[in-house]
């Protein structure tokens, strides 16, 4: 539609998937995209839900757009968007114990063997 110019758009890789109501939702595989794009002297535009994920590929433009038109109006100077922060990870949380397991000691024989890769 030439609403933007396609060299500009030609210096980013564009991750997202784009609703039928102009929202980017997001999509596997962003902060490998931003890796991707760093290598290769580009930015990157991604749905605003995974910008803190794809910040952690330093130093590289990434535009978190929450849907087309703000991306639109970003990329054409009249409403910018704030670059996002690299997220944190949670710590994760402990999960059953075997010890917890009572009888049933064939299973859990079973279990080991297979999580000491012995299949």
């Amino acid at each position: 539609m030439g609403l933007v110019d396609a060299e500009t758009l030609a210096q980013y890789v564009v991750v997202g998937e784009l609703g039928l109501d102009g929202r980017v939702a997001g999509s596997p595989g962003v902060l490998l995209a931003a890796l991707h794009a760093s290598s290769r002297g580009m930015g990157l535009i991604c749905p605003a839900v995974q910008g803190s994920e794809a910040a952690w590929a330093g130093e590289i433009e990434v535009i978190a757009a929450p849907d087309l038109l703000a991306l639109l109006n970003h990329l054409k100077g009249q409403s910018l968007l704030r670059s996002p922060e690299p997220g944190t990870a949670e710590p994760r949380k402990g999960g059953p114990d075997m010890k917890m397991v009572k009888g049933q000691e064939t299973a859990k024989r079973a279990l080991e063997i297979a999580a000491a890769g012995g299949a």
